[in-house]
């Protein structure tokens, strides 16, 4: 797996442009980290300032690391982050790498999060390497399930054997997309 990212990998689509997070980023990543709609599914308190800077700070020493890579999604002339999208929990002696997303509410329903999906999934089995894409989420989160489904990701009921109830909330399940080619 090559998970050197000295040189950021941009990505773009056909209306995004996929760079590297930074401080500037800082109101953004707070809000996506805080809002009750985006949070709806994640077990988490919401963010305070201080914890969206040490998110961004380990983000970027992640990167540095090679752990993990985190893309802000930007809309094409515009310089306001929208999402987030990222390849972590990577597993080189495996190929497994996890994708995470997420996405200011006002964005939802347009198609936005598919095309950064398609992105990351065409970098992490291309320039990356990985065999294998795991995707967690709530079990009642219709709206990522289908778009991990639409990108022909399964269910992986041995994997959320071993691993829901255990390691993961019972509200769990996971998605696996195979390297094919």
């Amino acid at each position: 797996m090559n998970n050197d990212f000295s040189v950021f990998p941009v990505l773009e689509t056909s209306r995004l442009i996929m760079r590297k997070v930074d401080m500037a980023d800082l109101d953004e990543i707070l809000f996506l980290r805080s809002d009750k709609h985006v949070l709806e599914f994640i077990n988490k308190p919401p963010a305070t300032r201080e914890d969206a800077e040490m998110f961004i700070e380990k983000i970027t020493n992640q990167e540095k690391k090679g752990e993990s890579v985190t893309w802000a999604m930007v809309i094409k002339g515009e310089p306001k982050l929208i999402g987030t999208i990222c390849l972590w929990n990577l597993d080189p002696a495996t190929g497994k790498a996890e994708v995470g997303y997420g996405m200011h509410p006002d964005y939802y329903g347009r198609g936005l999060m598919n095309e950064a999906m398609a992105a990351v999934i065409a970098y992490g089995f291309g320039p990356m390497q990985a065999k294998i894409i795991e995707a967690y989420t709530h079990r009642d989160n219709i709206r990522s399930r289908n778009l991990l489904e639409r990108h022909s990701f399964t269910r992986d009921a041995a994997l959320e054997n071993e691993k829901v109830g255990k390691e993961e909330p019972e509200t769990a399940v996971i998605y696996s997309l195979i390297q094919t080619a």
